[in-house]
């Protein structure tokens, strides 16, 4: 009977000074769901205990379950707090404006050894660049993990990857607007190795005092059938020549006649002699760029790139022995001669 009375008499206190108020569960006492207003808690409490307001619990353990409004599990600095949000949908939050965001992490470990060896994904919000990053990251002996969504993958390496050959598509009934990257590849078979597609090559290129012409030497690489070269002055150019052609060593006008000399003056598909047409060269080709009226002199830097298709034979017989395996990758069947007006856009 006297254990009862002890509990009794300690909540009627905390009621009287709920400031100053502390109750010491020792040995571990079952408090039966209690409703606790501002104490200090230290011991073991088994039940639905149910506390009103932020409490200090410090070594606390609960047994069953605990209903709190939200936790907060940082007693000195209260930033990194659980909250009820709506239904069944838990925040993690700590104030903050539009103006002044906050940036907690959530982590999920594949293992922890110590803040120096561990293997994890995170998500934080990142002010620079106003997303929300959700990466993995390794330290020590951890090794970066992929992560896979709804059957695709983020590798380690952070190629997206479908996770089996012919696997699945991007669009669906809708259709994304664009697509931009620096080659695009069609695979035939990933069994015999065959592709093609679309890819570039690119570089910069620097003026020689008195040269009457500058070289990006082997550019268009062997096998490659072009559809476009386009350029930017990088840096004004200078000497006695009044502009420049842009050619292939052959034509020197071919991709540009009397392109301006000035910085940030471009050429591009709209240059190209009218008789310009996708062409192959079997051989690697420089682009040649020609001072006309004079020569180039001490300043000008120039950015060349060059579109171009290329193909890779397959690398595996399929077909029985004896057979020769071809791959062949068609115009549509109304283009008698694809020209210019036949491609499709680039972003260079």
């Amino acid at each position: 009977m006297r254990r009862p009375m002890i509990l009794l008499l300690a909540l009627l206190l905390i009621v009287a000074s709920p400031a100053a108020a502390q109750i010491v569960v020792s040995p571990p006492t079952v408090l039966n769901s209690p409703t606790i207003d501002s104490p200090t808690i230290t011991g073991t409490v088994t039940g639905t205990p149910t506390w009103a307001s932020a409490q200090t619990f410090p070594g606390l353990t609960v047994s069953g379950s605990a209903n709190v409004n939200s936790l907060c599990l940082d007693a000195t600095n209260q930033d990194t707090c659980l909250v009820r949000d709506a239904v069944r949908t838990f925040g993690v939050r700590d104030g903050g404006t539009e103006a002044s965001p906050v940036t907690p992490i959530i982590r999920l470990y594949k293992f922890y050894v110590s803040d120096t060896d561990y293997s994890r994904i995170y998500m934080q919000y990142v002010t620079g660049t106003d997303t929300f990053n959700f990466l993995t990251e390794a330290s020590g002996t951890g090794t970066r993990a992929g992560v896979k969504v709804n059957g695709w993958s983020f590798l380690a390496n952070n190629n997206l990857d479908p996770g089996a050959d012919d696997g699945y598509s991007i669009g669906g009934g809708n259709r994304p607007a664009t697509i931009i990257a620096s080659s695009l590849y069609t695979l035939g078979s990933s069994a015999n190795g065959a592709k093609m597609g679309w890819t570039r090559a690119t570089t910069t290129v620097s003026t020689v005092n008195l040269a009457a012409t500058i070289t990006a030497t082997n550019l268009i690489p062997a096998g490659s059938v072009v559809y476009h070269c386009s350029t930017r002055n990088t840096a004004a150019f200078n000497g006695t020549m009044t502009s420049f052609d842009i050619g292939d060593g052959s034509t020197a006008n071919l991709f540009a006649n009397d392109a301006a000399l000035t910085s940030g003056s471009t050429t591009n598909l709209v240059n190209h002699l009218s008789t310009f047409k996708p062409t192959l060269y079997p051989a690697a080709t420089s682009v040649v760029v020609t001072a006309v009226g004079g020569t180039f002199g001490t300043t000008g830097t120039i950015r060349i790139t060059c579109f171009y298709y290329d193909s890779t034979a397959p690398t595996s017989f399929e077909l029985g022995q004896g057979f020769t395996r071809f791959v062949a990758f068609l115009y549509p069947s109304d283009i008698a001669t694809p020209r210019r007006e036949h491609l499709p856009a680039l972003v260079g």
